[in-house]
């Protein structure tokens, strides 16, 4: 909890704002966003605050993008300090009445083989698919590097 307050008083701090809430039958996805990349960089992680406001949960399937390959991830940091990225092949669930939280160093979206480097300013589209609400159209505001928190981008 406390990295996410440290990477959003960061980006606060550094004027950075996020999009409005997108509102999808009981879902709100809130603050989607991912870090600038070196120009040589292949892949990139995408975070964003799902909330289900609704009885029954839903489950986060899959993304979709025009700019690269992508799964849904986590990650694990084993005893040596060394961190991997484990594809969740079933997918996340939204619990009923609870939040979802993609964030560096956990759960994320994982943008592989990327068509071009994420630039600082220039939001990126994707499409989120979840299993009950279907494919949902969301904005990841792209931030600085200066903002990264636990996940580094391959």
């Amino acid at each position: 909890m406390r990295l996410i307050l440290c990477v959003f008083t960061l980006l606060a701090l550094s004027g950075v704002g996020f999009a409005d809430p997108i509102r999808h039958g009981a879902l709100e996805l809130n603050g989607a966003f991912a870090f600038s990349t070196p120009p040589t960089a292949r892949a990139a992680g995408g975070y964003v605050t799902i909330h289900n406001t609704g009885e029954r949960a839903d489950r986060l399937i899959g993304a979709e993008t025009a700019f690269a390959r992508t799964e849904i991830h986590t990650t694990e940091v084993d005893d040596k300090g060394v961190a991997r990225m484990i594809h969740q092949k079933d997918g996340l669930e939204v619990p009923a009445g609870g939040t979802l939280t993609l964030e560096p160093g956990g759960y994320h979206v994982m943008f592989m083989g990327l068509d071009a480097p994420f630039e600082e300013g220039k939001a990126r589209a994707v499409t989120l698919i979840f299993e009950e609400a279907g494919p949902i159209d969301v904005s990841f505001d792209v931030v600085p590097r200066s903002a990264r928190g636990g996940h580094k981008s391959h």
